[in-house]
């Protein structure tokens, strides 16, 4: 709904893609970031083509369509923050889903270095999806406590390199870019 109402202009498909966000996030709580899918989108949308040659705009390009689409679709993107915010407090203070207290592995850092080697497996299953699991117990991947730890730095070496690719496209095929962005 929100990419035909961008291609077609019609205010009309605004009210399902607003209806689906509402019963997306009711379903699953990251479904709250689904307006920075949509801000991605139109960030990169604003962007030229390129047809072959040298690619004919810049990461300055880039970060100067970002307020010129907030600024385009300020009451679109106001909604949806909106929404996305109230959710947030709501899940976050009036009724949290989680009954665990604390981060997992007790610290931030601890949890941030594990989310890496997670996303790597993730990654991973993409590409080579073998034992593969529906749901994974609360201590399925073995906590990362330090950067220097072989599996941790890979990971990290192995997400900057994926992220690096991922700017380096931008220029060549935005949509490229955009799924990458998405994923992560």
């Amino acid at each position: 709904c929100f990419v035909r109402h961008r291609k077609r202009k019609r205010p009309l498909y605004l009210i399902p893609a607003m209806l689906l966000y509402l019963l997306s996030i009711g379903s699953k709580e990251m479904g709250v970031t689904l307006p920075l899918v949509f801000f991605l989108y139109d960030v990169l949308g604003r962007l030229p083509q390129t047809t072959g040659g040298a690619p004919s705009f810049s990461l300055r390009e880039t970060g100067r369509a970002i307020p010129k689409t907030l600024r385009q679709h300020i009451y679109f993107y106001g909604a949806f923050f909106l929404c996305a915010l109230c959710f947030s407090i709501y899940k976050i203070f009036i009724y949290p889903s989680s009954h665990q207290e604390g981060y997992y592995g007790g610290s931030v850092v601890v949890t941030m270095l594990t989310v890496g080697r997670i996303l790597v497996h993730y990654i991973k299953l993409l590409l080579f999806p073998v034992t593969l699991v529906a749901d994974y117990s609360y201590d399925a991947f073995p906590l990362a406590y330090s950067i220097l730890e072989w599996r941790t730095f890979s990971a990290f070496v192995i997400l900057l390199v994926l992220v690096l690719v991922l700017l380096k496209m931008l220029p060549r095929n935005r949509w490229i870019t955009f799924a990458g962005a998405w994923f992560f």
